[in-house]
């Protein structure tokens, strides 16, 4: 929710109209269909239905506010609908809360989400229907070549010989000596096509832990 907040609050000094109502209305409602995948077998529980429910509430306010200056008819109606006094147009402007942004949280259920992605369109194209599916996550060694891997790239130097050369720096990852070429080429093109913003939160993160985040 903050950094929608916080794109569409900078699209809208610009004056960038289609700008902030894609962050406002179509990133934020993508989000918010997988957040409430997430917490569907959750939401019966009394003190989980609570966070739940505030949670949904907070989004939908920022998101009515939002949109009130594009679609203010159907924003009073909805502002008015949840119970809120006044005008929706009256509203203070929703700015981000930087305090409470947790980027590792939201990398991670990046990760969640695109892994079930993939499930889902493999399944579709298979035509398979599964009983039961194992994710393998990746052994430690190479979570240290796709860290280094991430080093160099912030440092500018990133390059497949370069990444070779620091990992057999390392007394596990010469153990792997037939591996790790092989696999820090494909490092190397992963780490190329990511994001800067996106590497600076992974290696804030380092190694990710899934298991303790997927409870299905």
């Amino acid at each position: 929710l903050q950094s929608y907040l916080r794109e569409a609050d900078e699209a809208m000094v610009e004056m960038k109209v289609r700008k902030t109502i894609h962050a406002a209305l179509y990133d934020l409602n993508k989000d918010l269909d997988w957040y409430t995948k997430r917490v569907e077998s959750q939401s019966e529980r009394g003190s989980r239905r609570e966070a739940i429910q505030h949670v949904l509430r907070t989004i939908v306010e920022a998101q009515v506010r939002l949109l009130t200056p594009f679609t203010p008819h159907l924003c009073e109606e909805i502002w008015e609908a949840m119970g809120n006094e006044g005008f929706a147009a009256f509203a203070p402007w929703p700015k981000p809360d930087e305090d409470i942004v947790r980027h590792d949280a939201e990398e991670l259920e990046t990760v969640i989400r695109d892994s079930l992605e993939d499930v889902q369109k493999i399944t579709q194209v298979t035509g398979i229907t599964p009983s039961k599916i194992h994710f393998y996550t990746a052994t430690g060694w190479k979570w240290k070549v796709y860290l280094k891997a991430m080093e160099l790239s912030k440092a500018g130097n990133l390059d497949i010989g370069t990444l070779i050369r620091e990992s057999f720096k390392d007394d596990e990852l010469r153990a792997h000596n037939k591996e790790v070429p092989a696999f820090a080429r494909v490092m190397v093109e992963d780490v190329k096509r990511t994001p800067a913003e996106t590497l600076s939160r992974r290696l804030k993160m380092g190694v990710v832990n899934l298991t303790s985040r997927v409870q299905r």
